[in-house]
């Protein structure tokens, strides 16, 4: 009874959970500016750099935080799309202001994060939910002629 009834509902009830979380994530990551906007431009120094973001998940950093500015590095590195920014010299305009700014590869800010560790561990995991997946190539089989 327990392997009919019991693991069933056990794996609906995990896989429930799951979803939900993402679903509450996705919610709280809907895009809050895009520097496609008029109002909000990123600066480097005197060159604007809005078009850089296009096509790369970014975290754009102006924390202090150096132990964990690398950490987050290592752990994402190696995605396909990833990019950090760090720089004194950077500066959004027309956005509140925050230590981390999570932009995603359309170019909008998804989500603004202080120096907490609460929103640190945040970032953590809303990065690993809006990086894309590298593509995985297709399986293409050859068609076999009957011969005729």
């Amino acid at each position: 009874m327990v392997m009919l009834f019991g693991l069933p509902a056990a794996s609906w009830y995990y896989l429930q959970s799951g979803y939900d979380y993402r679903k509450e994530a996705l919610d709280d990551l809907a895009p809050k500016f895009s520097f496609s906007d008029s109002d909000v431009s990123l600066w480097f120094g005197a060159k604007e750099i809005s078009r850089e973001l296009i096509g790369k998940t970014t975290c754009i950093s102006f924390s202090e935080n150096a132990v964990f500015d690398s950490t987050y590095v290592d752990q994402y590195k190696n995605s396909y799309s990833f990019q950090f920014m760090k720089d004194d010299a950077l500066k959004i305009r027309g956005v509140a202001v925050g230590d981390y700014y999570l932009v995603d590869t359309s170019g909008a800010i998804r989500y603004i994060y202080t120096d907490e560790r609460s929103d640190l561990t945040k970032l953590i995991e809303h990065t690993a939910i809006i990086l894309p997946r590298q593509k995985q190539k297709d399986i293409n089989l050859k068609k076999v002629s009957n011969g005729n």
